[in-house]
């Protein structure tokens, strides 16, 4: 652990109504007030990079460089454009930047499969790298008609040789996967334990942002279900007090500046 680094890797944002990920009053309608306008949300795009003498770690893949021609034919260009994102802040470039190479990963962490999560992983196919996936995640990823549908673009990861996983385990030691179902079917977020540093808990989308914990618990219109989402976030909160761990969320905007950005910063 000594030697441990954590590279936050700030891939820019995407653009969307703020709905699907939030599901306070701040931004729906109401009876009273029928006519508040929707409020369109830079979502930061956020993956982890470890570096320990035990193996180096990517926990999710971002948005890809080329999204307006692989997301165009399904309509997310026009939903969720990858509008907020500058040259140097794409996947290929961030781990250029830390002088590494998709070769250089030893384990990459899907936490589940959406396209703004999932769509560089065929960066690391057929290379060194196991590429890890919650089984429920997979199995639902596969299981619809066409090539579309619940957040999933099949041509992100079917073409994989994906390494499945199931349950709370330590990928290496102080480095662990939790189980937190209820955004997807297999959503997974990962745990690292930190030296000098708050340990960190990296949240993906089982929690898109600070607001979501409120009391009560408020979700975006993209979680798939409420009562496992719910259940999931109580498991982070309870695992964060229980470990002094700084929540890292999948998708909120005003956390992203307080955070420790590679290149210029990292973990320890």
């Amino acid at each position: 652990m000594a030697d441990r680094r954590v590279h936050i890797l700030f891939g820019g944002g995407i653009g969307m109504d703020k709905d699907w990920v939030s599901g306070t009053l701040e931004t729906r309608a109401t009876r009273q007030n029928r006519n508040l306008p929707a409020t369109w949300y830079p979502a930061p795009v956020v993956s982890a990079l470890v570096e320990d003498a035990n193996g180096t770690i990517l926990f999710d893949t971002g948005a890809p460089r080329d999204w307006e021609e692989r997301w165009g034919p399904v309509g997310l260009a026009d939903v969720a454009p990858y509008e907020f994102v500058e040259e140097h802040q794409y996947l290929d470039s961030r781990l250029e930047q830390l002088g590494l190479a998709p070769a250089d990963v030893d384990i990459v962490v899907l936490s589940h499969l959406h396209f703004d999560h999932a769509a560089n992983a065929s960066m690391f196919a057929g290379g060194a790298p196991r590429v890890l996936v919650h089984t429920e995640e997979l199995a639902a990823g596969l299981a619809f008609e066409g090539e579309f549908a619940y957040g999933n673009l099949k041509a992100d990861y079917e073409h994989l040789d994906l390494e499945t996983v199931e349950g709370d385990l330590e990928l290496i030691p102080g480095v662990r996967i939790l189980e937190v179902p209820g955004h997807t079917p297999g959503t997974i977020a990962m745990a690292v334990d930190m030296m000098n540093d708050r340990n960190l808990l990296f949240a993906s989308d089982a929690i898109f942002m600070q607001e979501n914990i409120g009391p009560p618990h408020s979700c975006g219109l993209s979680v798939g279900d409420h009562a496992l989402w719910a259940q999931s976030v109580d498991k982070l909160i309870d695992y964060s007090d229980r470990h002094d761990a700084l929540i890292v969320f999948g998708h909120d905007a005003d956390q992203i500046g307080d955070l420790k950005l590679a290149p210029e910063a990292f973990y320890t």
